[in-house]
């Protein structure tokens, strides 16, 4: 984006609290989805998120730090995830653990009139924050503006309510549905300018909370928002299209090329003899104008469009749109992975979406890490030069494709895969089923299960996931090589499964003693992650 061009900046935070779970996790998701390009479309390069904020000072600090040269066309994303209560007549944030850490909120606005914010969305997750919304009465707002002007309070409750958190400390109720209200596009509900706006994301959530037998529980808690007109023209994020259609443009057709393969007998009405023999000789088939009609009848005779179609249309069954469509995201917004290298403070923090089919997400990961891992050259007691790796690329790829093979494709969130200095981290939303744990895979007690069963034959077929249960040996014999902690699994709220691999143990001896005859090649980043 160009520096002179209307900019949209994030400023999410949590703060410091000893009692709250699911703040540092609300602050990733509201942030994943402010800075995806096609969502939020937030600048992100020096606007990291600020987790456990310690005090009402670091607050204050930050915070001017942002606005004190602002640009008039640019817009404000704020976000705050904590406590809020009433002191005396003024409704204040809690900024740290002491009592000298509540913060009027009326600063915050009069903080914004001080340094000429006239674009901004404010959005406040925390008990009685309905009272905030009162703060503005004053502001300007022109909706002729491509980003409007106005400052806009979204509070998740009213101003006597409590703001909850669901009970496993996954996340909190209202920035679970602000998160859902975004990633689902209001749950495929047509907007007139694929736009999502004020009151669309805030009827969304009252709806959730009113029907959704998952919220009806919580359905006390009502968001409420003010904004200085009654039009409701500022917009909070994009929406994604929810539609499924078939065609050559949505379709992935070298990948699907590469599946049909291994289905050639199943082909052999729809396609020519010259295409079969190109599919018998190992080649792709391609579609094109002479045979893009056959492509319905042949998604259909592999088995990847659902088997109802009310209206006579063809729809690919979710495992066939993940594995097949051009960008799954489009239509799943958790369907893609992030890659980082490295600490996100730093200047050569590398942060990168993976999006496509989930075949090619898992190609592209693996080549991230290989790209950006160190690795050594030494000269061997037999005195030749080796090379080594410092995690190895087996590990890499088996771990890789079991999150992306395996992840919980109805949770909201994304697969992550960071280089930090204690190794590889991969995060994939999900769980164990109740009958497996890490342990008993590891130790050969029991046997994996997909979740999709679909999914892991199709990456099968692809060549990207080998049979069900390699993976683990794979990881049996790493640790058996490098230790019992040199592979780690713990299952975090969420529900999340976090693996960690440590760098290869010689790699490790050798990075962390002084030995001749070493060349540590440049390239890579040494960093502790951000999660």
């Amino acid at each position: 984006m160009l520096s002179n061009s209307p900019q949209r900046i994030p400023f999410v935070l949590n703060a410091l609290t000893d009692d709250l779970q699911a703040v540092n996790r609300d602050v990733s998701k509201v942030y994943d989805l402010l800075i995806d390009p096609e969502i939020g479309g937030c600048v992100f390069a020096q606007y990291e998120p600020i987790y456990k904020c310690k005090s009402r000072q670091v607050f204050s600090e930050k915070f001017i730090s942002i606005i004190k040269n602002w640009k008039n066309e640019n817009q404000l994303i704020f976000y705050f995830s904590g406590h809020g209560a009433m002191k005396g007549s003024q409704y204040c944030l809690k900024l740290g653990l002491n009592d000298s850490d509540w913060l009027p909120f009326k600063n915050i606005i009069n903080d914004l009139e001080c340094h000429g914010v006239k674009r901004a969305i404010v959005i406040i997750d925390a008990c009685y924050s309905g009272a905030a919304t009162e703060a503005i009465k004053s502001y300007p707002y022109i909706k002729e503006d491509d980003i409007p002007k106005g400052i806009v309070i979204i509070a998740s409750c009213k101003k006597s309510q409590l703001s909850w958190e669901k009970p496993d400390g996954s996340s909190g109720v209202f920035t679970e549905l602000f998160c859902q209200a975004i990633e689902t596009g209001l749950g495929g509900k047509p907007t007139t300018d694929s736009k999502i706006y004020v009151k669309d994301i805030i009827d969304y959530i009252t709806h959730q909370f009113n029907t959704d037998p998952r919220y009806v529980n919580y359905s006390r808690q009502q968001p409420v928002f003010s904004i200085n007109n009654d039009e409701m023209g500022i917009w909070i994020a994009k929406a994604k299209s929810s539609s499924s259609v078939i065609n050559d443009k949505d379709l992935n057709l070298e990948i699907l090329g590469q599946f049909c393969q291994e289905k050639v007998n199943d082909l052999e009405n729809y396609l020519t003899p010259e295409e079969l023999l190109k599919l018998h000789n190992g080649d792709s088939v391609s579609f094109n104008s002479s045979n893009i009609d056959l492509l319905p009848k042949v998604l259909s005779s592999l088995n990847l469009c659902t088997p109802i179609s009310p209206d006579g249309s063809n729809f690919l069954h979710k495992a066939a749109v993940l594995c097949f469509y051009r960008n799954p995201a489009i239509i799943y917004h958790q369907a893609k992975a992030i890659f980082t290298v490295g600490n996100p403070k730093e200047k050569n923090f590398i942060r990168e979406n993976i999006e496509g089919p989930l075949s090619y997400q898992v190609t592209a990961l693996v080549e991230r890490v290989a790209q950006n891992s160190k690795k050594i050259s030494y000269i061997a007691e037999d005195g030749r030069r080796r090379e080594l790796d410092a995690i190895d690329p087996d590990v890499t790829r088996e771990v890789i494709s079991n999150a992306i093979a395996h992840r919980d494709y109805q949770s909201t969130g994304t697969v992550q895969v960071a280089l930090t200095q204690e190794g590889l981290e991969v995060y994939s939303p999900g769980k164990f089923p109740s009958e497996l744990s890490w342990d008993k895979l590891i130790s050969s007690l029991a046997s994996s299960h997909p979740v999709d069963p679909a999914i892991s034959y199709y990456l099968s077929k692809l060549l990207v996931v080998e049979e069900v249960g390699r993976g683990f040996k794979v990881f049996r014999q790493y640790i058996r090589d490098n230790g019992p902690d040199s592979i780690i699994c713990q299952e975090l709220p969420g529900p999340i499964i976090y693996i960690r691999v440590s760098y290869h143990r010689q790699f490790q001896f050798i990075r962390d003693t002084t030995v001749p005859n070493i060349d540590f090649p440049d390239g890579g980043g040494w960093g502790s992650a951000s999660t």
